[in-house]
């Protein structure tokens, strides 16, 4: 019972912290770039939370993002200073973040596609919502540990 007490404060510091992060920049970027709404970009910016949260709480996993996230994900990384700082605050170093996921070849396209379909049964899990169908996987991997 003393790790369950214990999990769910280091969960509710990491979310405290995630909280805490200052996503203007990115704001700026998904609204000057990519010319998303703000309900775009609210929605973006809950699900990239969403997935930080994932990558603390399973560590030794990969998370595949969706397309629309990973423009999120592309926006904060081009931030760079601000980017680096925020990672280093949330996991005390930045994420690895590869692209070309599941485009070489048959193996590692399943590898991919069962990395996204994982990621999204534990966002269901996580935050008690239901599977989302209709999202397509972004060509890429997050890792918050180097491999």
């Amino acid at each position: 019972m003393r790790t369950d007490l214990n999990t769910i404060a280091s969960h509710q510091g990491f979310q405290n912290t995630l909280e805490q992060i200052n996503f203007a920049p990115v704001v700026d970027v998904l609204w000057s770039k990519h010319q998303w709404t703000p309900l775009q970009i609210k929605q973006g910016i809950n699900q990239y939370k969403q997935l930080l949260f994932l990558l603390y709480c399973y560590p030794h996993e990969a998370i595949v993002p969706d397309r629309e996230t990973d423009q999120v994900i592309h926006a904060h990384i081009s931030t760079k200073d601000q980017y680096m700082a925020d990672c280093e605050v949330l996991f005390n170093r930045a994420l690895e973040h590869e692209q070309g996921f599941g485009t070489r070849g048959n193996i590692d396209q399943l590898a991919w596609l069962y990395t996204f379909h994982r990621t999204q049964r534990r966002i269901a899990q996580q935050f008690h919502q239901e599977p989302t169908l209709w999202l397509h996987p972004a060509y890429c991997v997050l890792r918050p540990e180097p491999t």
